[in-house]
């Protein structure tokens, strides 16, 4: 089945929205890759893998990003680097738009390194609003979930537009690559040696090192081994969007007791269907049987009731025998509690 965003056709797209859930964006740049290499490299190779991760672990695939943070490169030609403040702006809109068509989990599949802290300070501001959708950041081009397919492939070392990335991107898009215009003496070296500045961050440093926006030896490159890195990474990335899906706890079904489920339906129309759910089970299990100890898997979980806790603004769902505490509200009765000078107690009463 088709998963790109832009190929989809309505029924298509709602079903594996309702299905799946899932929405992957590909983030990379427009940027300089020395003279051989597409400005887009980023975001197409991270899209090539999102789109072959999509083919195992079904999920809609957004069309390439390309507007990432490149200010340590922005003085190059071909570069697009907004502010920050619009680039997280638009990623935060952008993002709010996909889960308005019926995703509940954003997997940004990262394939710039120059993005790597801006999107950690995205996820972890997000933490800060109300919104519908669970977000995720993967490096696409971390492949250590199948290191072994591709040890000893690469003849050098890299890290920008040499002979790993020049090879991913002539097994994506080999018509894009231009090994004539690489004229740069290979191996190409860091131009300043940073050492003496180890544990000291300045956002000057890769321009420093690497003015040309080119490491290592990139004649090395060939789309066969461009394509086995693709592949490790596809496998990769399609097994975290599988542990997404399936989240933590190894269930393979769910049942929900018919009281239970009439007490979903009575809080949705009061307005809670939005509200975080806390689920109560033993705590000997990852099940909601305490005798299945270790890490099951293959389990039911079944949830017997759910309660309302208006005041923490969240819903309980019990699985299993539990025992509950009372609720607290948001700001507990004890914060308003204090000892004075005198030794009086206060806020008790």
């Amino acid at each position: 089945m088709e998963t790109r965003w832009e190929l989809l056709t309505p029924p298509d797209f709602k079903e594996l929205a309702k299905n799946h859930k899932i929405c992957i964006l590909p983030i990379g740049s427009l940027e300089r890759h020395g003279d051989h290499m597409p400005f887009g490299t980023d975001a197409m190779v991270c899209h090539a893998i999102a789109v072959g991760a999509s083919k195992k672990e079904p999920c809609v695939v957004f069309p390439p990003y390309w507007f990432g943070q490149v200010h340590e490169a922005g003085c190059f030609t071909g570069a697009i680097n907004f502010s920050t403040r619009l680039t997280l702006e638009i990623l935060e809109e952008l993002l709010n738009q996909i889960a308005y068509n019926g995703f509940e989990k954003i997997v940004i599949l990262n394939g710039h390194g120059g993005n790597t802290h801006m999107l950690e300070y995205l996820a972890m501001s997000m933490l800060d609003k109300k919104v519908d959708y669970t977000l995720y950041i993967i490096n696409s081009l971390n492949q250590s979930l199948h290191i072994k397919e591709i040890e000893g492939i690469w003849e050098t070392d890299g890290g920008h537009a040499c002979e790993r990335e020049t090879s991913m991107v002539m097994a994506v898009a080999p018509e894009t690559i231009k090994m004539e215009y690489q004229r740069f003496e290979e191996p190409i070296e860091p131009k300043v040696d940073m050492s003496h500045l180890q544990g000291v961050h300045t956002g000057l440093w890769w321009y420093a090192m690497y003015p040309e926006n080119v490491v290592g030896c990139p004649s090395k490159a060939t789309p066969e081994k461009g394509k086995k890195a693709l592949d490790a990474a596809i496998l990769s990335v399609a097994e975290k969007i599988k542990a997404i899906a399936t989240r933590v706890y190894g269930a393979s079904s769910i049942s929900i007791a018919q009281p239970a489920r009439k007490e979903i339906g009575r809080l949705e129309e009061l307005g809670y269907g939005g509200l975080p759910v806390c689920i109560a089970k033993t705590q000997y299990s990852l099940s909601d049987n305490a005798a299945l100890v270790g890490r099951p898997e293959g389990f039911a979980v079944s949830v017997r009731a759910v309660r309302l806790s208006a005041g923490a603004q969240f819903i309980v769902a019990l699985a299993g025998e539990i025992m509950t505490m009372p609720g607290l509200p948001k700001t507990p009765a004890a914060c308003a509690v204090d000892v004075d000078g005198q030794g009086r107690i206060t806020g008790i009463f």
